[in-house]
């Protein structure tokens, strides 16, 4: 199986996980993968269409609440080494942040990067002061730089500790 194709089964696998977490585990079908995954919006040419990685596919207070507060970008990829995303700009983990970044500004909503690689868990990306609240929950790590401040936990990590509504109040 090819990269493409992973990453569109893992992308489709995360939009069953995630609408479960939405809906504490009554549906799995509230988000979908995005038209083009974001093609135009993420090239920067339309603003407040869908954006991201995840759209509506039912449209509840759930899916609704999700899609307002995150832009979701999901990254399928071989190998992600932190110490080289850290100390290189150029880097794909570099790169996929900031797109993902600059695409949640224009839609005043918070980036949230989702990443997987062979073999490892999946991973949540959040800029750290808006997950400050639950990190004691966690085994986590914290990437500083000078453009940036993110916290990595692992998606099972956070979907067994916190219920969305629980996160949801943590996160205000």
């Amino acid at each position: 199986m090819n990269f493409n194709q992973k990453g569109a089964d893992f992308e489709r696998e995360q939009t069953r996980k995630i609408s479960l977490w939405l809906s504490d585990g009554k549906d799995q079908d509230l988000l979908w993968r995005s038209s083009q995954s974001g093609g135009r919006v993420t090239a920067g040419k339309v603003k407040g269409a869908q954006y991201g990685d995840l759209w509506y596919q039912k449209y509840t207070k759930e899916s609704e609440r999700f899609l307002t507060t995150f832009c979701t970008e999901l990254k399928f990829y071989k190998g992600i080494d932190i110490l080289k995303a850290w100390l290189n700009d150029k880097d794909d983990f570099n790169q996929w942040w900031l797109k993902c970044v600059k695409e949640s500004r224009l839609n005043n909503v918070h980036p949230l990067l989702i990443v997987k690689t062979n073999r490892q868990p999946v991973i949540m990306c959040f800029e750290s002061y808006l997950v400050h609240n639950i990190l004691k929950d966690f085994k986590r790590i914290r990437v500083m730089r000078c453009d940036y401040d993110i916290t990595l936990i692992k998606q099972d990590d956070l979907f067994t500790n916190h219920t969305w509504e629980n996160f949801l109040k943590q996160l205000e």
